[in-house]
């Protein structure tokens, strides 16, 4: 909706744009910094392929891992998660 808004103000201005916004919306600032990084690959995704639909499944994908990632250090021992 933000790229479609505001696409008169040309290509790159909406990605970086957009971008901002999915960051903010993170709500933390470490969260922010990767989200804005992902969020220009995935405006960039939706420019190109002129489909939400691959930066959602991406985004989907990169919220799956970072959840399961959890889960399992989660259930590591403390010595085990000093290792990595």
């Amino acid at each position: 909706a933000v790229m479609k808004g505001f696409n008169f103000a040309g290509q790159k201005f909406v990605i970086v744009f957009s971008a901002f916004w999915f960051a903010v919306f993170h709500g933390n600032i470490l969260q922010a910094m990767i989200a804005f990084l992902l969020g220009i690959f995935f405006g960039y995704l939706n420019v190109k392929t002129g489909s939400i639909l691959p930066s959602v499944l991406l985004h989907i994908t990169n919220n799956s891992i970072a959840t399961l990632l959890e889960v399992i250090s989660l259930s590591m021992s403390e010595n085990t998660l000093n290792i990595f």
